[in-house]
């Protein structure tokens, strides 16, 4: 029980550094490119990264 508990924080803790990561190529990615396609990417990312981590 204590194991299975342990585990999912360590997914949600992944997860938000991932989405923490993510945010920062993301605004960076914004000031350098195009907005609308950085948008697009962003939005895959995460989709990919909800879905996987949920």
């Amino acid at each position: 029980m204590n194991r299975k508990l342990r585990k999912r924080n360590d997914k949600q803790k992944i997860a938000k550094a991932t989405y923490t990561e993510l945010k920062h190529i993301y605004q960076n990615t914004v000031k350098n490119y195009g907005l609308s396609i950085q948008i697009q990417s962003y939005f895959l990312y995460y989709q990919h990264f909800s879905t996987y981590y949920s």
